[in-house]
């Protein structure tokens, strides 16, 4: 799988792996309601995810969906 070695993801790794817009992530990010992973930086001006912190965040958002759909088709 591919979470087996965490690894730093960039913005653009980010985006082609979630499906979400580079600005809806950063929206993401400073709602402090929302739990979409926070970056680490890198250096002055650099920025990466923990590639096993967005898989788990798709996992549970996937999750979290389904059960929100069963209550409501219920």
């Amino acid at each position: 799988a591919q979470n087996d070695h965490p690894h730093f993801m960039r913005i653009s790794k980010v985006v082609a792996t979630t499906g979400i817009p580079k600005s809806s992530i950063y929206a993401k990010l400073n709602d402090t309601n929302d739990d979409f992973p926070r970056p680490r930086r890198l250096g002055p001006r650099s920025v990466a995810w923990m590639s096993d912190e967005v898989y788990n965040w798709m996992r549970s958002s996937v999750a979290t969906e389904r059960s929100t759909s069963e209550s409501r088709s219920g």
